[in-house]
């Protein structure tokens, strides 16, 4: 096996660290984006149309 140069290594490393942190940020967006609708809904429930 070829010798790794540490260099490439930490630039590659840093890449995904940056790629994970913003797949990170964008799965919190999502949650806290799903939360407040559901509470929404949970204080003004829509009235159904069967009742």
């Amino acid at each position: 096996m070829d010798a790794i140069d540490p260099e490439i290594m930490g630039q590659r490393v840093a890449a995904l660290d940056d790629k994970l942190a913003h797949l990170l940020a964008e799965i919190g967006a999502t949650c806290m984006t799903w939360a407040v609708d559901l509470a929404g809904r949970a204080e003004n429930p829509s009235k159904s149309e069967d009742a």
